[in-house]
């Protein structure tokens, strides 16, 4: 569990980075400034899934391969599973560093804590449940839904906190952006039935470029 982990959280420094520049941002703002603060917001999650979201696709498509190559066969054999959910799990939470340096921005530093406490008891009790009946798989499937729950709360209070209008989202290209990425996955999840790494390979080099072009002509 450790090698994977480790490997997957070296994308949170990031988001991390990001959202160590823009608290400033978000400080200086303030609440009274509601319009700035929305489009900085959402363009930086924007930014962010654009640019770390493709390449942790990749590493999904390419975790067996990269285990194999690292640390050998038999890890790969019972590590591969592993890796993909913690790097679904950090997809899923790449947003919460911009959420967190937007709640300490705005003088909230008791947000992400509050919440940490509210639900450590099931914590407790469904990471037990996980790795009772699934074993060192399940503490990763249950830090991917663990990522999930905490982004859906980490953006629901951040828009009530800004109040953020729905039609920013699109006025911003995020909804687009994550449209972008989807057909990228799907692009990718179809490579991950070919057996042979050359394909692969073949696949994600005809992808990447699309994604890329895309992106650039219609998103930003």
């Amino acid at each position: 569990y450790t090698v994977p982990y480790e490997m997957a959280s070296r994308v949170s420094i990031i988001s991390g980075s990001l959202a160590m520049t823009l608290f400033p941002a978000f400080s200086s703002l303030g609440i009274e400034h509601k319009d700035s603060l929305q489009r900085i917001y959402v363009r930086s999650i924007k930014y962010l899934i654009l640019f770390t979201g493709p390449i942790l696709l990749i590493l999904i498509l390419f975790a067996n391969d990269i285990l194999r190559i690292w640390v050998g066969e038999d890890f790969a054999r019972q590590g591969t599973l592993v890796f993909q959910f913690l790097i679904i799990g950090y997809l899923i939470a790449v947003v919460h560093p911009i959420s967190g340096g937007l709640f300490q921005g705005l003088g909230r530093p008791d947000i992400v804590p509050k919440l940490y406490l509210a639900y450590f008891p099931f914590n407790i009790i469904l990471i037990w449940v996980f790795v009772q009946n699934m074993g060192i798989t399940g503490a990763a499937l249950f830090f991917a839904l663990r990522s999930l729950i905490e982004t859906i709360l980490y953006l629901i209070i951040s828009a009530k906190f800004i109040c953020l209008p729905f039609s920013s989202l699109e006025e911003n290209g995020l909804w687009r952006s994550l449209g972008a990425l989807l057909i990228f996955g799907m692009f990718l999840l179809g490579a991950s039935i070919i057996d042979i790494f050359a394909a692969r390979i073949g696949i994600m080099a005809i992808a990447a470029p699309l994604f890329i072009a895309f992106v650039w002509y219609y998103i930003l």
